[in-house]
C-alpha cells in the first residue's frame, strides 16, 4: 500500500514538473509585454519554415511592421501608455493571420514580423493591407515591408533583405503604407 502511494506521489511530482516545464517554455517563447512570439522564437520558426519551403519548392513571405513615429509617441505619452498601445496593437494584429502555420511575433522595440509559409507575393500584400487598416483601430499607423521568395531559387538572406529594404522604403514614403519587396 505504501508503495502505491509513493508511486502516485512520484507520478504527481513528474506531472507537476512537466506542467512547470511547459509553462516555462511558454514564458520563454513569448514576449513578456505583448504575449506574442519573441524574437528568438520567431527566428527559429522562420528558419524551420524556410527549410520546409525549400524542400517543397513553395514560396515563403516575410512581413516586417514598424509603428510610425513610435519614439515621438513614447516621448509624448510616456512609457506606460506606449506599453499599453504595444499590447493592444499586438493583440489586434496577431489575430489577422488565420492559418496555424503563420506566426506573428515581436521583432524589435516597435517592430513586429509575420512569417507566411506557402504564401506568394499577392497573398502577403493582401494581408499587409488588412494589417494596415486594423492598426488604425489602435490609433496608430504602421509601415509594412514585405519580402517573398522561393527558397530553392534564392537564399535566406535575400528574403530578409527584401523585407528590410521594403520597410525602409515604406518609412521613407512617410509611413502608413505597404511596400512590396
Amino acid at each position: 500500500m505504501a508503495r502505491s502511494s509513493n508511486d502516485r506521489s512520484i507520478a504527481g511530482y513528474h506531472h507537476s514538473l512537466g506542467t512547470r516545464e511547459s509553462e516555462t517554455q511558454a514564458i520563454n517563447c513569448d514576449d513578456p509585454l505583448t504575449q506574442v512570439a519573441n524574437r528568438k522564437t520567431f527566428d527559429l520558426r522562420l528558419q524551420e519554415e524556410w527549410k520546409r519551403a525549400r524542400r517543397n519548392g513553395s514560396a515563403i513571405s516575410l512581413l516586417l511592421l514598424r509603428i510610425d513615429q513610435f519614439q515621438q509617441f513614447n516621448d509624448q505619452h510616456g512609457q506606460q501608455f506606449s506599453n499599453s498601445m504595444l499590447q493592444r496593437l499586438a493583440f489586434t494584429l496577431s489575430r489577422v493571420p488565420r492559418r496555424s502555420t503563420d506566426l506573428f511575433g515581436r521583432y524589435g522595440n516597435e517592430e513586429f514580423a509575420i512569417v507566411l509559409p506557402d504564401t506568394p507575393t499577392y497573398g502577403a500584400k493582401r494581408l499587409a493591407e488588412i494589417l494596415l487598416q486594423r492598426a488604425r483601430f489602435c490609433d496608430v499607423t504602421i509601415s509594412i515591408g514585405t519580402g517573398t521568395v522561393i527558397p530553392s531559387e534564392s537564399d535566406f538572406r535575400q528574403l530578409l533583405d527584401s523585407a528590410i529594404q521594403a520597410l525602409q522604403q515604406a518609412k521613407q514614403e512617410g509611413g502608413n503604407c505597404v511596400v512590396v519587396g
